[in-house]
């Protein structure tokens, strides 16, 4: 069964929880450095899956200040989350 304008109301809702989520975050420093076991906290995923996306890419862009320090900006987690929003999983 499907509902007239359900994908429209979803697809607002989350554009206006992106819009919040986003403004919350970047209105602290968004340039602000985190350690990588932060960013994955931050995207509430383990810190090994973060640097295996580091090491295969796709996964958000880092600073490597040095061969083994590695920090993320705010900006660029969010960023990253934005870009990989859907409303279905038939969106790729």
């Amino acid at each position: 069964m499907r509902i007239a304008g359900l994908e429209d109301l979803v697809d607002s809702d989350t554009e206006h929880t992106v819009e919040r989520f986003t403004a919350k975050v970047l209105d602290q420093d968004p340039d602000e450095l985190m350690l990588d076991e932060a960013a994955a906290q931050f995207l509430k995923i383990a810190p090994k899956t973060l640097a295996s996306w580091r090491f295969n890419g796709g996964g958000p862009k880092f600073v490597r200040l040095s061969r083994r320090c590695v920090r993320y900006r705010k900006k660029d987690l969010v960023t990253w989350i934005e870009a990989r929003i859907k409303s279905s999983t038939s969106d790729l």
